[in-house]
């Protein structure tokens, strides 16, 4: 699916990792929250791995998972995003080992998470624009 121009929005990089002993989850995801906890929790359970998410501004807060991989040298970053009316497109960039890269032999789950600051998520569309097959999971808010 294409992306039509838009608004860009302001991204803030916040982690990236290789998922080193992270077996889940299968298939390329983004979590999407409203807060660094919702996120945090939502990836722990999606990668079975403990995943603190620093707190930021306030904003809409992305966990890209790239899903499991059988080696290392894998890895995926959140580049931009773009307003199109109420969808929100991302832009990921996914990144694999040559065929002349050494890689460690175990299965990882690379991910990236972000915040689009000032950004609220509810009643917004996301939509990953690359060529993978997307699972999209709405992490909701955990009572306090």
């Amino acid at each position: 699916m294409g992306c039509t121009a838009g608004h860009h929005l302001p991204l803030e990089t916040l982690l990236e990792s290789s998922g080193l002993g992270a077996s889940e989850p299968l298939n390329p995801t983004l979590i999407v929250a409203a807060s660094a906890t919702a996120l945090s929790n939502a990836m722990s359970e999606t990668l079975s791995l403990g995943v603190s998410v620093p707190e930021s501004r306030t904003g809409t807060c992305l966990g890209a998972c790239l899903g499991r991989q059988s080696s290392g040298g894998h890895s995926i970053s959140i580049e931009s995003a773009q307003l199109n009316g109420s969808q929100v497109v991302i832009h990921v960039a996914v990144r694999a080992p040559s065929a002349d890269d050494v890689a460690l032999q175990a299965f990882t789950s690379p991910f990236a998470v972000a915040v689009i600051p000032g950004l609220d998520p509810r009643g917004r569309t996301f939509h990953v624009s690359n060529d993978l097959q997307w699972q999209l999971i709405e992490a909701a808010e955990q009572p306090e």
